[in-house]
């Protein structure tokens, strides 16, 4: 439920719910990328998980990943279903996070805060849910 291509060529990607590919799996408050050795109708490539939410306290229902993008300083832009708490920030559905990693994969560790990047209540988004952004 979220994707984002990285200069690198990987893609970023969220899902619904739990999953599990070749060399990865995980659930709906994770990123996995998906580098490609070919693209077309023969794609190949390769799994691992990116962003394991988990590890920075994404863990009740609501905190689902639905819209997710990396900027070039590797920041991670984050909005979730539902309403989110991690180390320094809290917000709901129509709002966007940033984590500025330290450590990224299985073992993910992220600064947050202190503010959100995007309130959407303050744009009279409240009760509607953020699911998709574009970074310049």
């Amino acid at each position: 439920d979220a994707l984002d291509v990285l200069p690198d060529g990987r893609i970023i990607i969220s899902t619904t719910g739990n999953s599990s590919v070749t060399g990865a799996s995980g659930a709906d408050e994770d990123l996995f990328a998906f580098t490609p050795a070919t693209l077309g109708g023969g794609t190949t490539g390769t799994w691992a998980i990116y962003f394991d939410g988990s590890d920075v306290s994404l863990t009740t229902s609501g905190e689902d990943i639905d819209a997710a993008g990396v900027a070039g300083n590797g920041a991670i832009y984050l909005s979730t279903t539902g309403n989110f708490a991690v180390t320094g920030v809290s917000g709901a559905d129509e709002d966007v996070f940033v984590c500025t990693p330290t450590s990224l994969g299985t073992i993910t560790a992220c600064t947050f805060g202190p503010s959100l990047a995007f309130d959407g209540s303050a744009w009279g988004l409240s009760g509607d849910d953020v699911d998709g952004f574009e970074l310049p």
